[in-house]
């Protein structure tokens, strides 16, 4: 979510927070610590999801970047990997009969 909308956001939702507050001050003032309270959970709840978001979507951009820079890179090293080792087999081969001449 953009920086300047999640503001606005948390912005509306505390002017309408203050208004409910303000009403209920007006109508019922024995409840309106009760509702201040939930208020201010409420707030720290919106708080701590928009920055569990933000870091979700910070950590998925950081994702989709690794794949896109290894994105065939593994593909040509397992390649190159089996081919060195079809090479290293052959000249082993190669080798092996050598080893068998001194050893007897």
């Amino acid at each position: 979510m953009n920086k300047n909308v999640a503001f606005v956001v948390f912005g509306v939702l505390v002017l309408a927070s203050i208004a409910g507050v303000i009403i209920l001050m007006i109508h019922r003032p024995d409840a309106t610590a009760t509702f201040t309270s939930f208020v201010v959970q409420m707030l720290g709840l919106v708080v701590v999801a928009g920055g569990l978001g933000a870091g979700l979507n910070s950590i998925q951009q950081k994702v989709e970047t690794v794949q896109k820079q290894t994105n065939g890179t593994l593909s040509a090293l397992r390649e190159d990997n089996a081919r060195l080792y079809v090479e290293n087999a052959a000249l082993n081969r190669q080798l092996q009969p050598e080893d068998d001449q001194h050893g007897q």
